[in-house]
């Protein structure tokens, strides 16, 4: 039987998948335990209670989300900000990041450390490596000097456009033509308001 780490990756692995599935409330410690394939003590001894849970969840989700700009070395300042808006628009408007965006704003109210925790682990990671990105180019001159980080969140926010808040409340019905139009499009965009 896995120990230690092994067993929290299980545990977490199947506490994302029931409540992804089932919802905060629907889902027990005892039903994460039987889909890890471990005791329910075991649980208990990593996991002091579900809400705890819960967030370690959260955090490791949102963990999951850091894209690195890093990936595509070697290419001009906008190719790279092409494959990356690539890159996070896919992540943003995935079938698992919408449900993690769902399950938090569900669960903030009863537990609003949840919200930030998530924010500190996964999007706060994601701007802030686009932020360091966008800051070197501007002062190597490949674009116009301004706040680094309100360039990435609008860098995020343009690619996506309104389809990420369309998923989150189930009515987003692009075809994959029209997501990659409205992603390269709102990258266009950005350069344009960017340029030196």
């Amino acid at each position: 039987m896995p120990r230690g780490s092994d067993n929290e990756t299980l545990i977490l692995d199947a506490a994302r998948g029931l409540f992804l599935e089932h919802g905060y409330a629907e889902t027990s410690m005892d039903a994460v335990a039987r889909a890890a394939g471990v005791s329910k003590a075991t649980v208990y001894a990593l996991f002091r209670s579900k809400d705890q849970l819960f967030v370690a969840v959260v955090v490791h989700q949102g963990r999951d989300q850091t894209l690195f700009l890093s990936t595509v070395d070697g290419v001009g300042v906008n190719d790279a900000l092409r494959a990356f808006g690539r890159q996070a628009a896919n992540l943003l408007l995935s079938d698992e990041v919408v449900a993690i965006y769902r399950m938090v704003a569900a669960e903030a109210r009863r537990a609003p450390e949840i919200g930030p925790l998530f924010w500190a682990s996964g999007p706060q990671h994601l701007i802030g490596e686009l932020a360091e990105f966008l800051q070197n180019a501007m002062h190597s001159g490949h674009l116009r000097s301004a706040p680094a980080h309100v360039a990435a969140g609008q860098f995020l926010a343009i690619i996506v456009g309104d389809l990420q808040l369309r998923r989150f409340v189930g009515t987003a019905s692009s075809s994959d033509a029209e997501r990659r139009a409205l992603i390269e499009s709102g990258i266009d965009a950005f350069l344009r308001a960017y340029a030196p």
